[in-house]
């Protein structure tokens, strides 16, 4: 389906990256984090993603929670540095959902906190 959804586009599948059209399917069908679309005749990729700026004040001075850097696939990148938490949502996922799991996931704050 992927396959002629892409050929149908003018997309040729034998252009991926080794395992790109693995990681594609996977995130279209599997983990359902982007979608694609057809927009004006072209195919369109869409992933939404939550950011969050976490703000407290402590002694009348305002602090913001940056990241330091990013630890993704064994590699560790800086060019993150000074960004809010980020984190990709699911397609049908609507915000406060993903705010939650954000907290969650990089934060490690329940519901409950």
């Amino acid at each position: 389906e992927l396959m002629s959804l892409l050929q149908t586009h003018g997309i040729d599948v034998s252009d991926f990256a080794p395992a790109a059209f693995a990681e594609l399917y996977d995130e279209v069908y599997g983990r359902m984090s982007a979608s694609l679309d057809v927009q004006n005749e072209e195919l369109v990729r869409t992933i939404k993603i939550i950011k969050l700026w976490l703000h407290a004040d402590i002694l009348n001075v305002d602090h913001v929670l940056v990241v330091k850097a990013k630890w993704q696939k064994g590699q560790f990148d800086a060019m993150t540095k000074d960004t809010p938490i980020s984190m990709r949502m699911g397609v049908e996922q609507e915000w406060q959902e993903a705010l939650q799991s954000v907290l969650y996931t990089r934060l490690g704050l329940t519901i409950a906190f």
